[in-house]
């Protein structure tokens, strides 16, 4: 037994392992799975095989600096997605494109330009 357990951590040495945004990957995937087993539709569980297959490749890949970036990226996105969430009455929460800060603006203000604190960047958007 510890053989085998010495041949899995010499093979995963310099790989990504099972990340944050790979564990939802999978867990997604078999959710998915799962549920195709009720509604019989084969694309349902194309999707879900999908994304079964992308966690296993984020999980055994070398490219380690591309797969932290991704994750952070999703964590950006899903934090975004919660403060929508969470603000959506009273606030909008728009990413920068150039550096991806969350801005935080008012609601009903209608049509502003927002500027970013950070970069400066520009752009237009309806509160």
């Amino acid at each position: 037994m510890e053989k085998l357990r010495d041949s899995w951590q010499r093979f995963m040495r310099g790989r990504n392992g099972l990340d944050e945004l790979g564990q939802a990957a999978l867990i997604a995937g078999c959710i998915l799975y799962i549920i195709t087993g009720f509604l019989r539709s084969g694309l349902l569980r194309l999707v879900s095989l999908a994304l079964i297959v992308y966690s296993l490749y984020r999980s055994f890949s070398r490219d380690r600096e591309r797969r932290m970036e991704e994750n952070r990226m999703a964590q950006r996105y899903a934090q975004l997605v919660k403060l929508n969430v969470t603000q959506r009455k009273t606030h909008r929460i728009y990413m920068c494109r150039r550096c991806g800060k969350l801005i935080r603006v008012p609601k009903g203000k209608g049509k502003i330009e927002i500027r970013c604190p950070v970069c400066g960047n520009k752009m237009i958007r309806r509160t």
